[in-house]
């Protein structure tokens, strides 16, 4: 929600969105062209972050099903004879501490990758907007919000750039993961798996209704701070006002004291 001078000065309105979000999201990826091969490599540790993900409940489950627990009825892929074994085990505990080290050096390697290529597009939708800044008449200025404007060059390109740092390998990893596990449920035991899978509707109803709830809160509160700046404002134009005019009265008072003075010396006898 942004203020502004001009016509639009004394009026409010919703922070305003892309009209067509796929052609916008299209056109943002168009400045990642030059780094693909980062973002291949980027994806590629994402995959690898999610092997490791997946492939650390199955050696907890093998470590108790061959050397910790071992029953005639244990699915025991890691050894053909099933007996507890500390040896095996440490085996078991030593492979899940590389892969959890795997995992730790994939997901650093991930950010580190993003952020380099994130930053120098950032950079350039910086620059741009400045050019872009440079062109525009004057008219502009008087015609457009002042704090639209503003907003574009700090919170949108500060917005853009934590999507692209974080929130971007957030969602494709997380996304990569849970249908990895889901998968891996489905291997190990269907009957389960539709079980523990029943909840996922609710909480996708609950998800959005939390979003939309959350959307309508965000509107309020932001009618709520245009309205309250529109106030200051007023205020303080109208102090500002009343200061002008307070100063000019008295320059015209302080003027016109020599002036009248003059003029009765003159007048007198």
């Amino acid at each position: 929600m942004m203020m502004g001078g001009g016509p639009g000065h004394g009026r409010y309105e919703e922070a305003r969105k892309a009209k067509n979000a796929s052609a916008t999201l299209s056109r943002l990826m168009g400045y990642f062209a030059p780094y693909r091969m980062i973002l291949f490599g980027v994806l590629a540790l994402i995959l690898v972050g999610t092997l490791v993900q997946v492939a650390s409940p199955f050696l907890i489950g093998q470590a108790v099903d061959c050397f910790i627990a071992p029953t005639p009825a244990s699915h025991c892929a890691l050894s053909q004879h099933p007996a507890p074994s500390l040896s095996g085990l440490m085996r078991v505990v030593l492979a899940m501490a590389l892969l959890a080290l795997l995992g730790a050096a994939s997901t650093g390697a991930q950010f580190y990758l993003m952020a380099q290529a994130g930053q120098r597009v950032v950079q350039e939708l910086r620059n741009k907007s400045f050019e872009q800044i440079h062109r525009l008449s004057v008219s502009y200025y008087t015609e457009h919000e002042f704090g639209d404007v503003m907003s574009r060059l700090t919170n949108d390109v500060d917005t853009i750039t934590q999507a692209v740092n974080f929130g971007l390998v957030q969602v494709v990893s997380g996304s990569l993961a849970l249908v990895g596990i889901i998968i891996a449920m489905l291997a190990l035991n269907v009957s389960l798996a539709l079980l523990c899978l029943i909840v996922v509707p609710f909480m996708v109803a609950v998800t959005l209704f939390c979003r939309i709830e959350r959307g309508a809160h965000t509107g309020r509160r932001a009618s709520k701070w245009a309205r309250s700046t529109l106030i200051c404002r007023k205020a303080s134009a109208a102090c500002a006002r009343r200061r002008r005019s307070t100063v000019k009265r008295k320059t015209s008072t302080s003027s016109a004291a020599p002036t009248t003075l003059i003029v009765r010396r003159i007048s007198a006898p």
